[in-house]
């Protein structure tokens, strides 16, 4: 029972805080689509925010250990190493379709609030790997050598994190895409890692 009732209200949590955001969502509108008694929340949780932190741990804990694992694997390539997270993280995203609205929440979120979370912890190993593969990939001659490092590696990180147009839409239009989130970011990221590929003249 307990396990069913902490499993519901962070199910819960996932849908409301992605959808409405953090501050508009209210413990009587959590408890409501539970459809659980509001002390079950502090019970369980000790409120709002930690059942926030929570749920932001559910989604981003994997997407750490993927990038864990890549970094792991040092027989790749710079373009290889980059490739092989994007692929991974596609996976993650498409087993956590909140993963990316959540990301791009606290992206906008972070400068008013105090609390350090995975979020933060996850973007910041994520940036230093891009910029260390990119460091990686111009010092074996893969990119450009007078590439602009962190700029390259912002850039990268938010086509990772982009935003996509959902299957939905595209067949409204004619299009048809069985998973666009995995074709959009690692097209995406294939067309970037080509723009800054070194070709010695």
């Amino acid at each position: 029972m307990k396990r069913n009732t902490l499993n519901k209200i962070l199910d819960t949590g996932t849908v409301l805080f992605a959808e409405c955001g953090f501050e508009n969502v209210t413990i009587m509108q959590l408890a409501q689509t539970a459809n659980i008694n509001c002390a079950a929340i502090s019970y369980y949780f000790g409120g709002k925010e930690n059942l926030y932190q929570k749920v932001l741990r559910s989604q981003f804990l994997p997407a750490l250990q993927a990038l864990r694992e890549t970094e792991a694997d040092s027989r790749l390539t710079a373009t290889e190493q980059l490739l092989a997270y994007v692929k991974i993280i596609t996976a993650v995203q498409h087993k956590q379709p909140y993963l990316t609205v959540l990301w791009q929440y606290e992206m906008n979120r972070h400068a008013t609030v105090q609390n350090r979370s995975i979020i933060e912890e996850y973007t910041a190993q994520l940036y230093q790997h891009i910029v260390s593969t990119l460091c990686y990939g111009i010092s074996q001659k893969e990119f450009l050598p007078d590439l602009e490092l962190y700029h390259t590696a912002f850039v990268l990180l938010e086509i990772i994190h982009a935003p996509y147009v959902p299957a939905f839409l595209l067949s409204e239009v004619g299009l048809s895409c069985t998973d666009p989130r995995k074709n959009y970011t690692l097209q995406a990221v294939r067309h970037y890692l080509q723009g800054i590929r070194y070709i010695p003249l």
